[in-house]
């Protein structure tokens, strides 16, 4: 996909909308150097208690206009004084983490008795019919609870097989039986079409273009990480977490399951009896190691029951999800610096020690802020962030490709 035109060098807008924030990145990307993030904000979405649907897309459009016009007052002003002020922004880039789309795998298989000749349209053809299969599959129908249509925000080809033997050029080979392996992110029509008209009235800019964040996130990481072939990629965001599954260095399931920072965030407030604001506060001085002895014993209590909880809640959904009982050993974590810490202190540990979830140990390797600084370059005054730098560093990718 020719996403920017041909062009060598962009301003570009990069959105990330989570289940727990919505963050907001304006970047300049190039072909000839990284990525240099020129301004950047970040707004929660606040909801109190468990949300339910209707409240929490309404929190997570407060969230949006929050970064737009922090974008508009505040953001754009910084181009004037990067030397950029002749640039136009000419892109806008969204990505969704879970619960906004939803991610499908399918297993696209074509048989005959005598060897045919496979072509690239042949190709296309089949994997078309499996896809609106999927568009217009019962599936897709609950997940959005209407008849009406969904859009597609991301398509992968993962990979394709002609009898049994994996190729990345199928066109002109022959044989019996052609499989081949897809990978969807679809969305509502009515969200995205809502979030067009925000960005349009705000920026002007009708190059606004979807993708969904996991298959961002996973991308990246095995471009600049020496990972393994097999692993899980757990994106945890405020209310979900987005799980991959590779095998053999190859994509194999994407996953959402209802746990989230958030979750175990309630769970601590209920204990204790206090808001989530008093909770955040609270265990922020605890990580910190700014509270009393008696005090951090009772949190540590609490929150060792909770974590525990969480973690057995969380190998079940993975067996369950991804229908086996043999998970890979590597596990890349993306989380915010302050659940990671927390992570570390309930469990008395470094985070990056093997770790037990229920009856899977795991070798985790935490993505934390730190890791990335060098693949971007930073304006004064940016915030770095995970979320944000993966995505830059992936878009920076295809405009160097070009």
């Amino acid at each position: 996909m020719n996403l920017f035109g041909g062009r060598k060098e962009e301003v570009a807008v990069v959105f990330d909308i989570g289940s727990g924030s919505i963050g907001a990145t304006l970047v300049l990307l190039s072909n000839r150097d990284v990525p240099s993030l020129i301004f950047n904000v970040r707004a929660p979405i606040t909801v109190s208690g468990k949300p339910d649907e209707k409240g929490f897309i309404r929190a997570m459009y407060v969230a949006l206009d929050s970064v737009i016009n922090s974008l508009t007052d505040s953001g754009l002003k910084h181009l004037e004084f990067t030397g950029l002020r002749q640039r136009r922004i000419k892109s806008i880039i969204v990505t969704f983490t879970s619960p906004w789309f939803l991610p499908q795998t399918r297993h696209v298989r074509y048989v005959q008795e005598s060897p045919f000749e496979v072509t690239d349209r042949m190709l296309e053809e089949v994997v078309e019919q499996e896809i609106n299969k999927v568009v217009h599959g019962d599936e897709v129908k609950k997940y959005l609870g209407t008849d009406e249509p969904a859009r597609i925000i991301d398509k992968r080809l993962i990979h394709t097989r002609i009898n049994g033997y994996e190729t990345s050029k199928p066109d002109a080979k022959r044989g019996t039986e052609l499989e081949a392996r897809i990978f969807l992110a679809l969305a509502s029509e009515e969200l995205l079409t809502s979030i067009e008209a925000k960005l349009d009235a705000a920026f002007g800019v009708r190059g606004i273009h979807f993708f969904s964040f996991p298959l961002v996130a996973y991308s990246t990481i095995r471009q600049i990480y020496a990972v393994e072939s097999n692993l899980v990629v757990a994106d945890i965001s405020g209310e979900m977490i987005d799980v991959v599954l590779a095998e053999n260095g190859a994509l194999e399931e994407v996953k959402a399951i209802p746990i989230g920072k958030n979750t175990f965030v309630r769970s601590v407030a209920e204990s204790f009896g206090t808001d989530v604001t008093e909770t955040l506060s609270l265990l922020r001085m605890y990580t910190e190691q700014s509270t009393d002895k008696k005090i951090s014993e009772k949190i540590e209590r609490v929150c060792g029951d909770v974590f525990q909880k969480t973690a057995e809640d969380l190998s079940m959904q993975l067996e369950r999800q991804f229908n086996t009982s043999v998970l890979p050993r590597q596990l890349i974590v993306l989380a915010d610096p302050d659940l990671i810490r927390s992570i570390a202190r309930f469990t008395a540990r470094n985070p990056r020690d093997e770790c037990t979830l229920g009856t899977h140990t795991f070798a985790p390797v935490f993505i934390t802020d730190g890791a990335l600084d060098h693949y971007v370059r930073l304006n004064k005054g940016v915030r770095l962030d995970v979320f944000t730098v993966l995505n830059a560093i992936y878009f920076n990718t295809l405009i160097s490709h070009i």
